[in-house]
């Protein structure tokens, strides 16, 4: 998660077999550091298919918070017996 950028809501739902559909509020100082998360998330092996559904200002809020984004992905778990940590 990148600095001055917090979870505002998770909402998980029954997706696919080989993952879970997330929606994901995050509200911050900037519009680069959702956008930050985005690129994170897409570079993780984690997620897949993530892409912002909405930006909004957010006027007349704590000073921190000047955006919000709604965002979408699919988490996928890693399996047992996939770690690339070596044998057990």
């Amino acid at each position: 998660m990148p600095p001055r950028l917090h979870v505002v809501s998770i909402r998980p739902e029954m997706g696919s077999e080989a993952g879970l559909n997330i929606k994901l509020v995050v509200a911050g100082e900037s519009r680069e550091r959702a956008l930050d998360l985005v690129r994170k998330m897409e570079a993780s092996q984690r997620f897949q298919q993530t892409r912002i559904d909405q930006e909004t200002a957010q006027i007349g809020q704590s000073a921190g918070d000047k955006v919000q984004f709604d965002i979408s992905a699919v988490y996928v778990p890693e399996l047992p017996g996939t770690s690339q940590g070596g044998a057990p």
